[in-house]
């Protein structure tokens, strides 16, 4: 939630699938930053860049004390939110949709459904640690697959199969870690001076 629509970097986060959640506990829930990266390796830096309910008694309190200790996760393999496997990042969406939205939300996402061919098992245990409840033997998601020429794809039972365009299924999406922003590219080029 957007708390002052004068700053996007100001909100209010609650977990709002917390049954029995009064609006005066909203105040009462920490943000969750252990997994954020400062650009700082010192607690007091780090501290000094937020602003919090130590700051000011009326806003949350955030929890940073097992913060990022340097930016390599951003620079170099996935995405926020993508998991490594094989040479590839995936996205898990537990959103239903339909095949064709599910394409067009990986398409914005500048990614794709995957074009499943390998990693069928490495897929599927990564699939049970997004989603818990996932069973591999009968719960479907929307994926690609050469081999599927009518309907549509989807990876279930560690297979692809075809399945009905129009069913709400879940999906992944899949980006290439190349994509990924390396500001230390520089460093490995080689300059040779010639006289």
């Amino acid at each position: 939630v957007f708390y002052n629509l004068d700053n996007a970097y100001e909100m209010v986060a609650v977990n709002e699938s917390v049954s029995g959640l009064r609006r005066s506990d909203v105040w009462k829930t920490p943000i969750d930053a252990r997994n954020n990266w400062w650009g700082f390796n010192t607690t007091v830096a780090v501290s000094g860049r937020i602003h919090e309910k130590r700051d000011d008694i009326t806003l949350l309190s955030v929890d940073f004390s097992e913060y990022k200790l340097n930016n390599y996760t951003l620079l170099f393999g996935c995405e926020p939110g993508y998991g490594l496997i094989g040479d590839a990042c995936y996205l898990y969406v537990g959103a239903p949709v339909t095949y064709t939205e599910a394409k067009s939300f990986c398409r914005r996402d500048n990614a794709s459904l995957p074009f499943l061919q390998r990693y069928y098992g490495e897929i599927t245990l990564w699939l049970r640690e997004q989603q818990p409840e996932y069973l591999w033997e009968t719960d479907a998601l929307w994926v690609q697959h050469y081999d599927v020429v009518t309907g549509c794809a989807a990876f279930v039972n560690r297979q692809v199969r075809s399945l009905d365009c129009s069913l709400n299924l879940p999906f992944i999406c899949e980006s290439d870690p190349s994509n990924a922003i390396d500001s230390f590219a520089w460093a490995s080029d080689t300059l040779v001076l010639g006289t």
